[in-house]
């Protein structure tokens, strides 16, 4: 495929109501015209404390290297923990700082 196209509209609303499901949608025409989706993750990882943000990456490693992809989120929040002075409004109490799906394909 060398050419762009837009994502048909039906799987906005599949992603949307599927659990687990992420869409990495390219934007526009350029070095990336593929778009991927992720659908019915093996494993799903979340962080809700800094402490949990350190533990997410040795399981993302080990996952990709056994194969699998990683995908997901990390919240704007999740700066503090890369970046602990910088000025970052204080996180509430039990909330998802990062997502990650672990997929087969």
């Amino acid at each position: 495929m060398t050419a762009w196209h837009p994502i048909p509209t039906a799987l906005y609303s599949f992603a949307e109501q599927t659990p687990g499901t992420v869409l990495l949608e390219s934007s526009r025409p350029g070095a990336s015209i593929l778009s991927r989706v992720f659908i019915d993750p093996v494993r799903v990882l979340e962080a809700r404390t800094s402490a949990d943000i350190a533990g997410l990456f040795p399981q993302i490693e080990d996952a990709v290297d056994r194969g699998y992809f990683a995908a997901g989120f990390f919240a704007y929040e999740c700066g503090a923990f890369f970046e602990p002075s910088a000025a970052l409004r204080q996180t509430r109490e039990n909330e998802l700082l990062a997502w990650l799906g672990i997929y087969e394909r």
